[in-house]
């Protein structure tokens, strides 16, 4: 039986604001799939036909988006849904502690959960390693908080599962 590399790709709602201003909610997703080319090409292939009936569409958000855009992005995932899993943490921000709300904390404590879950639900015979992939954080002490929990949870996986 041949290992497969299985992607994590990773993708948050909301906004890290705990004050009555920011969101109310904060999510975090994770998309898996040790197939990524299978659906990615197709999107590749939307995006590209959008840009040729002159909409500019540097990436796919579903929040900017129209309505027949993010019909037409479903779609393609519709197709794949079989080869996909989605997984995700809802926090509602207001039940937060304190001691958690900040950068260095919350990111990582919510990835953590969410990884764990991740690990825990997937069978990892076939799999020979874990590719996570995130947005580009524009902030540094955030892009260090997603890496420290990644680093946490990857190698507990390792050893348990990747050997």
């Amino acid at each position: 039986m041949t290992k497969e590399p299985l992607y994590v790709f990773l993708d948050e709602g909301g906004n890290f604001d705990f004050s009555p201003n920011g969101t109310r909610y904060f999510t975090l997703t994770g998309v898996t799939t040790s197939d990524p080319v299978r659906f990615i090409a197709p999107l590749s292939q939307l995006r590209y036909s959008l840009l040729g009936a002159a909409m500019d569409i540097e990436y796919f958000h579903a929040s900017e988006d129209t309505q027949r855009t993010r019909n037409q992005v479903f779609a393609v995932i519709q197709e794949h849904v079989p080869s996909l899993w989605a997984d995700s943490v809802i926090v509602e921000k207001r039940k937060v502690p304190p001691e958690l709300r900040g950068d260095v904390h919350f990111y990582p404590e919510i990835l953590g959960r969410l990884l764990q879950h991740v690990f825990e639900s997937r069978s990892f015979d076939e799999v020979s390693q874990v590719i996570v992939i995130t947005d580009l954080i524009p902030i540094a002490s955030k892009r260090k908080g997603i890496m420290k929990a990644i680093q946490q949870q990857l190698p507990q996986r390792r050893s348990k599962d990747l050997a």
